[in-house]
């Protein structure tokens, strides 16, 4: 699944250098604004359930602010002060396998909760990064690991990377 027309996948060249474990997910502010604040105004809880956090910078430091104690009607597109972070887990955006190719895009490949997605004949769902409907098998070919060894690495439930064996462009 790639980019939509709206937000497309750009061309990209690079080298896929790592896999990330139950990674976090630092939304992009564009996601924040346009796909996350309807949802906060609409159910910050079902937000919350979901594994997002908030935080603003105070001071020059990052603190996290209880997303229930926002008056997310009072925010806009315009003006969002806010930094949004999903945590590691089942409902992840990135899934449980994020795999890292450097780009000034910011775009990585990664596994995805919405399974559903790739049944579907046109797959433009992405906001630019590209889901894998087989990710371990990427993780097989690039990082020599089987899906015993990856389930295993999963439930740790502890985010941490691992080098590719090889560069791959």
């Amino acid at each position: 699944v790639v980019g939509s027309r709206a937000r497309p996948t750009p061309m990209l060249r690079t080298a896929l250098t790592s896999a990330q474990f139950n990674p976090p997910w630092g939304v992009p502010m564009r996601n924040a604004r346009e796909d996350l604040l309807p949802k906060l105004r609409a159910n910050p809880e079902a937000v919350i359930a979901r594994g997002f956090r908030a935080y603003q910078s105070i001071d020059g430091e990052r603190v996290e602010v209880d997303i229930r104690s926002v008056d997310w009607h009072a925010v806009s597109r315009d003006h969002f002060p806010y930094i949004l972070r999903q945590d590691a887990g089942e409902t992840n955006a990135l899934g449980r396998i994020k795999f890292v190719m450097p780009n000034r895009d910011d775009i990585f490949m990664h596994d995805t909760p919405e399974r559903a997605l790739f049944a579907r004949v046109q797959r433009f769902y992405s906001s630019g990064c590209i889901r894998l409907e087989r990710p371990y098998d990427l993780l097989a070919y690039a990082f020599g690991w089987d899906r015993v060894r990856a389930d295993a690495a999963i439930a740790r439930g502890t985010t941490f990377g691992i080098p590719a064996q090889r560069s791959l462009p």
